[in-house]
């Protein structure tokens, strides 16, 4: 993806999926202070997410599955207030999933699964009211399941299967009383 992408300021929506496309995301992405929807999921995309992508404040869909993305989430995604879905499973993605997380009140679906990602599961996701699908499963995550996260009502759907999870489940996971798949 060439860095020329950050002078097309008015662009709202990028869609390039189910493509061979091959490339790193450049930094000039957080030029793009329009763009509502990016959707470059199924290529062979590769690099790091940049930090830039934290300017991207109206940014409501972000798929990034099925490439070969590498490198750690950056804490600037917390910037990305707008965020309601995030899809960035089948990647090489590693590190802990930032706290910053927290910040993302818009979040509905969050899909981090099939990643190398490490650490413990954020007690910040409990903070996230509309949060409805959360998939972190077929990661290396440590560490029990956050009492906080029976703050998440709206969870319909807990996934943390294939992980190195541990601890006792807490009590606060009866609060779900949506729940239809964990």
């Amino acid at each position: 993806v060439p860095s020329e992408i950050g002078k097309l300021r008015s662009l709202v929506e990028w869609t390039l999926y189910s493509n061979q496309f091959t490339g790193t995301i450049p930094s000039e992405i957080g030029k793009l202070t329009n763009l509502a929807h990016c959707i470059l999921s199924s290529n062979q995309l590769s690099g790091s997410i940049p930090s830039e992508m934290g300017k991207l404040s109206v940014l409501s869909a972000w798929y990034l599955y099925s490439n070969y993305i590498t490198g750690t989430i950056p804490s600037e995604v917390g910037k990305m207030t707008s965020l309601m879905y995030w899809s960035m499973p089948v990647n090489m993605i590693s590190g802990i999933i930032p706290s910053t997380i927290g910040k993302l009140t818009s979040l509905v679906w969050c899909y981090l699964y099939d990643n190398q990602i490490s650490g413990t599961i954020p007690s910040e996701f409990g903070r996230l009211s509309s949060l409805q699908e959360l998939y972190l499963s077929t990661n290396s995550l440590t560490g029990s399941l956050p009492s906080e996260i029976g703050q998440a009502t709206s969870l319909l759907e807990l996934l943390v299967h294939e992980n190195e999870l541990n601890g006792p489940v807490p009590s606060q996971i009866g609060k779900l009383t949506n729940m239809v798949e964990w």
